[in-house]
């Protein structure tokens, strides 16, 4: 059955995550892809007869996005989530042009755990994005937000994660056993593109994904033995860590906030562990089954 989603519009697809999703989609020819990109941006795109570009201001006044949106099918956002404005405004735009679907930037922690959500002020915005698709979706806007965990690839690579590959160091939170989940940058873009070729069943709902759900001590291992050697390990008191976080947010400093995202994921009770407290769409979607080792593998390939 072919599904009725042929012209694309990807916002911020030269980025970290949407350039993986933006490759994922031009492995479907019947794509149309448009890259809505800004007029400071210096992102570069290869040629390809599938791919247009369409220029923005860096505001994104609400005139131009709706004739950016206007005859497109879907519009994907992969800007920075805390925007949570600008993406209102898109959303608007896309109900005025008549879009189909609307993916909004939630892709990262599990925001649609309460406990989540109460604990990182940074995922709010994400809810208040997904509320307000809701009270769209009377006007034939539907809409479809990806809980991926961590991105494991990005998130070892930059250190986030705690994992320092150059100096085999890992800062590993109260006894490593907490089991979180976590997908890489490419199994990121081939949920959004096989989302789109089930509109149905994809419609108006969270879809959960993981490459893998390991504890921290297991992927300590994991590169230990990838490496052939044993790493320096600090232990981190995740109680201490996050307080300390929360304090700091409230006197304003995002660094905390990043810090508490990264509690949602070490401690247990913030729904990290998609296996135990969700249903995995893993295999909805057609995602492969990914092994630790491989993703270890690759990471140190980099």
């Amino acid at each position: 059955m072919s599904h009725p989603f042929k012209n694309i519009l990807l916002i911020g697809g030269g980025g970290d995550l949407g350039k993986h999703v933006l490759t994922a989609l031009l492995t479907h020819p019947p794509f149309t892809i448009t890259i809505l990109t800004r007029h400071s941006s210096t992102s570069r795109f290869p040629p390809n007869p599938s791919l247009k570009i369409h220029p923005i201001s860096d505001d994104y006044p609400p005139s131009e996005l709706l004739s950016a949106f206007k005859n497109q099918d879907v519009v994907i956002s992969c800007i920075t989530t805390s925007q949570e404005g600008v993406q209102i405004r898109m959303i608007d735009a896309t109900v005025a042009a008549e879009v189909k679907r609307f993916v909004p930037a939630e892709f990262g922690s599990n925001s649609a755990d309460q406990r989540c959500m109460e604990l990182v002020p940074l995922m709010r915005g994400k809810r208040d994005v997904v509320e307000y698709l809701r009270g769209k979706e009377a006007t034939g806007l539907t809409w479809t937000s990806f809980v991926t965990g961590q991105f494991f690839d990005w998130g070892i690579e930059s250190g986030f994660l705690g994992f320092d590959v150059q100096a085999r160091r890992a800062k590993i939170w109260d006894d490593g056993t907490a089991r979180w989940s976590a997908t890489n940058f490419a199994t990121v873009g081939l949920a959004v593109k096989n989302a789109l070729l089930m509109s149905e069943k994809t419609a108006n709902r969270y879809l959960f994904t993981a490459s893998h759900t390991h504890s921290s001590n297991e992927v300590l291992a994991a590169f230990e033995k990838a490496t052939g050697e044993k790493w320096d390990v600090t232990r981190i008191n995740g109680e201490d860590k996050t307080r300390k976080a929360q304090e700091l947010f409230a006197k304003g400093d995002e660094n905390g906030g990043y810090t508490l995202i990264l509690t949602s994921s070490f401690v247990s009770g913030y729904g990290n562990d998609f296996t135990a407290e969700t249903k995995l769409d893993n295999e909805l979607l057609g995602l492969p089954e990914e092994r630790l080792e491989h993703s270890v593998d690759e990471v140190l390939k980099t």
